[in-house]
């Protein structure tokens, strides 16, 4: 399947319409060779004006070249590579040589004219291939329903035609792995999900995943940040709900942000820095000594007001560790700097 993906040096496929530009593919192949001992041994090649042992290794590599492409296409879902880019160099020295290609691509799903047609015109025609999918589809959503590991074929499907019903089920499987123990079937899980998610529509991936928070904290704020999906509407909620957690939350990063972000993680820190005091700034007078002012944390140990955290349990005065008002300090200068930034727009 990886080796009948189509590449095209021109934008778009002649009776296929593109639905969805994926990600650019790219790779470099590099081949050593002693140039001179080789042109040695194909000197009658030369009197024809070329070289075939030369274009023998360039065809080599070329084919390797979009082989690599094709394997990188079907690993994030596409089914072509448009725009293909192709640039042969050569490096020589102290009579070596080596030949390096670089190709690039852009990963693309496409439909065809047919398809889309039927679609546009609401027939009730079913193709053979969409049928087949459909069976497939209903295999796999009856085996994550029965909790039962994916073969490599049905990963295959998925990345290939990635849908979300699936995720809840997946997402079940690859929070119960430990990865000090992995059983038989656990890695294809653990390499193929997170390759799952990226395909699919982020809004739906972040619902998800933001719903599942509670279930396991760490390995979910490690998703939401590798796939960037922080949310600010969400992580005040969740702030609302559970303190520690919507602060955990802040160091997620996001692909882009815009004005109404802004707007929502202004909105953050002014709950935060309305969260009220679990320590306290107390006068306490010594025996033999006028009063002081002392920070009196919640744990009950009174501290010196130099200290911004407690010496017993490591808090401030608002309950949160220093970890904690470190996320809460990065956040603020996020939103600060994002500010000065928008305001250049």
């Amino acid at each position: 399947m990886k080796n009948h993906i189509p590449i095209t040096t021109t934008n778009s496929f002649d009776g296929n319409e593109i639905s969805n530009y994926i990600n650019l593919v790219s790779t470099n192949v590099v081949v050593g060779t002693n140039f001179f001992s080789d042109l040695g041994a194909s000197l009658t090649d030369l009197f024809g004006g070329y070289s075939n042992t030369y274009q023998n290794k360039l065809q080599g590599i070329y084919k390797t070249a979009i082989r690599n492409l094709q394997e990188q296409t079907f690993a994030i879902g596409g089914d072509a590579i448009v725009g293909l880019k192709i640039d042969f160099d050569e490096i020589s020295g102290k009579g070596k040589s080596m030949f390096m290609v670089s190709a690039l691509g852009m990963a693309v799903k496409l439909k065809h004219i047919e398809e889309a047609k039927i679609e546009n015109d609401n027939s009730n025609i079913i193709s053979s291939e969409e049928l087949q999918n459909a069976i497939i589809k209903l295999h796999i959503k009856s085996a994550i329903k029965k909790d039962i590991k994916l073969n490599k074929e049905q990963w295959d499907f998925i990345l290939r035609f990635p849908f979300p019903e699936v995720i809840d089920g997946l997402l079940t499987q690859y929070l119960r792995i430990n990865i000090n123990f992995i059983n038989d079937g656990e890695q294809d899980i653990l390499d193929n999900f997170e390759r799952y998610l990226p395909i699919l529509d982020s809004g739906v991936v972040a619902d998800v995943l933001y719903e599942k928070i509670t279930d396991n904290a760490g390995d979910i704020i490690s998703l939401l940040n590798n796939l960037k999906l922080f949310s600010p509407q969400k992580v005040l909620y969740l702030l609302k709900e559970n303190v520690d957690l919507g602060i955990a939350c802040l160091k997620i990063d996001k692909d882009y942000y815009v004005e109404s972000d802004l707007a929502e993680m202004t909105k953050i820190i002014e709950f935060i820095e309305r969260i009220p005091n679990e320590g306290k700034i107390e006068v306490v007078s010594g025996i033999m000594s006028k009063g002081k002012e002392k920070f009196i944390c919640v744990c009950g140990v009174k501290n010196s007001l130099d200290n911004n955290f407690c010496n017993s349990c490591g808090k401030n005065i608002k309950g949160h560790s220093q970890k904690q008002a470190s996320i809460i300090n990065s956040f603020k200068e996020k939103v600060s700097v994002l500010s000065e930034l928008l305001k250049t727009k």
